[in-house]
């Protein structure tokens, strides 16, 4: 487990040392055709086909509904991931999330799970939302929001969204495997999400469905904003 953490501390400290390259070739004029972060505006950068507004403090990933009845245990994955039970399939790649989250400084190092390691308590936190377009009007709902309970369909108690950060274990970036973006609950083990969810003690997440009161038909596009709080 050592092994790991500081192995993700170094992954960090790379893609620090990879954008101050990229924003020194900036300066100089001597850009990539293809750059790993574009510079959009003075505060927005791409970075794959991830958004970053350094101004805002938010990202923006876009996708569509993937499900809007059934067992939930993914808010969001990429292409290749749970699309059995995840609410919003994302077309990112997952280390491309990872990286504008760390660019807004977030750290996992900070991650407190409870005793039994099957609940997150505390670390870096994010707000979530997800919005769509219904005719001409756009609406926009929490994350959590979105999730239900299966015996009586009531929106779940969230205490926090936490950045967990997945890790690079023998050479592979975890959450590129798993294509687990946002999650209900978080592995120790698998270390293969990006964001876990801190809810009350009572949830059984195996209980948890998408709400389909609110959710809109599957296929309509969706974009997710993920906000960073100043520290």
């Amino acid at each position: 487990m050592h092994h790991c953490i500081e192995t993700g501390r170094a992954c960090r400290a790379l893609i620090y040392i990879l954008v101050f390259l990229i924003n020194a070739f900036w300066a100089i004029g001597q850009t990539d055709q293809n750059p790993p972060i574009e510079k959009l505006s003075d505060s927005v950068y791409r970075i794959g086909t991830v958004r970053l507004d350094r101004e805002k403090r938010e990202i923006y990933l876009s996708g569509r509904v993937n499900m809007n009845r059934g067992i939930v245990e993914v808010v969001a994955c990429g292409p290749q991931g749970k699309l059995h039970e995840s609410i919003f399939v994302l077309d990112v790649v997952p280390h491309d999330v990872q990286v504008a989250l760390l660019l807004l400084g977030l750290d996992e190092s900070r991650v407190q799970l409870s005793d039994d390691g099957k609940h997150l308590l505390h670390g870096d936190t994010v707000t979530i939302f997800a919005r769509w377009q219904i005719g001409q009007e756009q609406v926009s709902y929490a994350a959590e929001d979105l999730i239900a309970t299966a015996d009586n369909q009531d929106r779940v108690s969230l205490q926090s969204w936490i950045f967990v950060g997945s890790r690079i274990i023998d050479g592979v970036f975890q959450a590129d495997v798993q294509q687990s973006i946002i999650s209900t609950f978080y592995e120790l083990d698998a270390q293969n999400c990006i964001i876990g969810g801190a809810f009350a003690r009572e949830h059984d997440f195996s209980d948890f469905v998408a709400n389909e009161k609110i959710l809109p038909p599957r296929k309509t596009p969706v974009e997710i904003v993920i906000q960073v709080p100043v520290k």
